[in-house]
């Protein structure tokens, strides 16, 4: 019974979690591959920027905090400094129409710990980074797929017992 309900929970977690990855990638419908989509979205980028109010809550949703000294420069938000998943991180461009940080780095392995420690798993260990992918065990019992770049979940699987 404790393995259906930690199993629940994870997943639960995991599905609340790609969420704020799903939105921190923006959607603009009048983008296409054609050149005419092209330039319709470059004007829609120009008429609908996001207000620093909307930026910070879609960076809070991909897991940056203490958002500081926020500049709008032409189409692009600068961000002097801020934390993601307890790490610094400095000088970050963003995109105003999407909200995508353009000069993200790949999560360290400290920050896919805390990361995952905040989204409900704990004694995450064997964080072990594959290219741009880590994998990682938690308590309970699972193994994880993570992508380094964006802290989504992408694989779970129950572990053997030990």
């Amino acid at each position: 019974m404790k393995n259906i309900l930690s199993t629940t929970a994870i997943a639960a977690a995991l599905l609340l979690g790609g969420h704020g990855f799903a939105s921190a990638q923006g959607s603009n419908p009048s983008q296409s591959g054609n050149a005419r989509g092209g330039m319709q979205a470059q004007m829609g980028a120009m008429s609908s920027s996001m207000s620093e109010d909307q930026l910070k809550s879609r960076l809070r949703e991909r897991g940056y905090t203490e958002i500081e000294d926020v500049r709008r420069d032409g189409q692009m938000f600068r961000i002097s400094q801020a934390r993601r998943y307890g790490e610094t991180v400095d000088n970050l461009r963003v995109d105003a129409s999407t909200g995508r940080v353009q000069n993200e780095d790949r999560l360290g392995e400290d920050q896919i710990k805390n990361m995952l420690e905040e989204r409900g798993y704990y004694d995450v260990e064997d964080i072990e980074r594959d290219g741009f992918t880590y994998t990682a065990d938690a308590k309970q019992r699972v193994g994880l797929r993570i992508d380094g770049q964006s802290g989504t979940i992408s694989r779970e699987r129950t572990r053997d017992s030990d």
